[in-house]
């Protein structure tokens, strides 16, 4: 397990096409973590299972058009008919399960980066017209 705030650290230590790369600025790695939505354990951190999984994933664009609920849907439906003995645990792990309203890093980090935005908005609102 890996806490997420850590995950971008990793994820820029490690070269492309696995990981982002050392130049890879911090905002461009948060929209690809948003991307990436790796379910989010209670205690803020992600799996080793889940970080792979959605690294390969996003990395050769497996099932990552369109609607991501049902992406993820069909992606769960192909890995239970090519690999009939995953287990609903592991599978819920790598995969979050449709109607299942638990943070992912996917939220997390597309709150951080409206958040993020807003603040810029903000200031250039305060230096523009002087008020707060």
């Amino acid at each position: 397990r890996i806490k997420h705030l850590d995950v971008v650290t990793l994820l820029r230590r490690i070269q492309p096409p696995l990981g982002f790369g050392k130049f890879c600025p911090h905002r461009v790695a948060c929209k690809r973590l948003v991307g990436m939505n790796m379910p989010l354990n209670s205690d803020g951190s992600v799996t080793f299972n889940a970080t792979l999984f959605a690294l390969v994933r996003t990395a050769l664009k497996i099932k990552t058009e369109g609607n991501f609920e049902q992406a993820n849907e069909e992606l769960r439906a192909i890995i239970k008919k090519i690999w009939k003995r995953t287990s609903m645990k592991l599978l819920d792990q790598v995969i979050p399960p449709i109607g299942d309203d638990e943070v992912t890093v996917g939220k997390f980090y597309a709150t951080f980066l409206i958040q993020e935005h807003f603040r810029k908005f903000m200031r250039r609102q305060e230096e523009y017209y002087g008020y707060r």
